[in-house]
């Protein structure tokens, strides 16, 4: 009886190593792709409050206290790296800022791009963008 589980144990010895290298490469593929998805929401949510922080600034310019140089260092300093990469949002097109006196229903807006790139996949970059509008005044 022994003899017959030795030679049942030689035989499928090697199979655990050949479900490995099937299993392994697919996993590996899935934990990648969590963490590059994770980059790109990291990456959005950055860019969403980028752009909230720079309407804020466009919609109180009414009075001349911020320009347009402002809104982009607001901007810059509110996502200096959007999904752990290295360059900062930008704001794209101009900002769209409150005149001196505006009328009630005058609106700001920033939109802030991003080009975002990924680790594993979207290695070739993808725009991320975010608009935000607020009414003047604040």
């Amino acid at each position: 009886m022994r003899a017959r589980q030795r030679n049942w144990r030689r035989r499928d010895a090697g199979a655990s190593a050949v479900e490995m290298a099937i299993v392994l490469p697919l996993l590996a593929l899935l934990v990648f792709g969590i963490i590059d998805f994770g980059r790109a929401l990291n990456a959005q949510i950055q860019i969403s409050q980028a752009a909230r922080e720079g309407v804020r600034l466009a919609a109180l310019a009414g009075g001349g206290a911020y320009s347009t140089a402002d809104v982009n260092a607001r901007v810059s300093q509110a996502a200096p790296n959007p999904g752990f990469g290295g360059t900062p949002a930008s704001v794209s097109p101009a900002p769209v800022m409150c005149p001196t006196n505006a009328p009630a229903t005058a609106a700001a807006t920033v939109n802030v791009v991003y080009n975002f790139k990924g680790i594993f996949f979207l290695s070739g970059g993808t725009i991320l963008e975010q608009r935000a509008v607020m009414r003047c005044g604040g």
